[in-house]
């Protein structure tokens, strides 16, 4: 029998090459990429298969957690899996996380889905954080402070 995994959809307000922008570039991904919007994060990548991420979350001076990974597959502007290994209040490791995106309009639907079974305390608190890190990221391609990426990503 097959395991449920959680899984976090959205209508974000941008378009899809914007979405994925924000998940590629690490400056980008320290402005969103935490779960409680009090929280601040310092996240460095090199993106690409093969490549590592870490995210590293701060509540005022605090480290509150620690995220980090591998890239298994980079297909932009639509599709990114990366390992995902945490440290924090509920700890795991080498699970899946799978992004993809698809055009609606001037919008973009976001499927995230990581094989953690949302029925469990770590699937709850990460289904949690996810939503959280979510709502940031949309706030964020709301702000003005966006960039356009210098290059296409199709």
């Amino acid at each position: 029998m097959k395991t449920p995994s959680l899984c976090v959809q959205r209508l974000l307000p941008a378009d899809v090459n914007r979405v994925f922008d924000a998940s590629r570039r690490a400056e980008a991904m320290s402005r969103w990429f935490v779960c409680d919007p009090a929280w601040t994060a310092v996240a460095t990548n090199d993106f690409r298969v093969g490549g590592r991420y870490r995210i590293e979350m701060r509540r005022g001076d605090n480290v509150v957690g620690v995220a980090s990974g591998e890239y298994l597959e980079v297909a932009p502007p639509h599709r990114l899996v990366f390992t995902w290994s945490s440290e924090g209040r509920v700890n795991v490791a080498h699970n899946i996380v799978t992004i993809e995106l698809k055009e609606s309009g001037a919008s973009t639907e976001l499927t995230l889905t990581h094989n953690l079974d949302p029925g469990t305390v770590v699937g709850r608190a990460h289904g949690e954080g996810w939503e959280g890190a979510v709502t940031n990221l949309e706030g964020y391609l709301r702000s003005e402070s966006w960039q356009q990426p210098t290059t296409p990503l199709r």
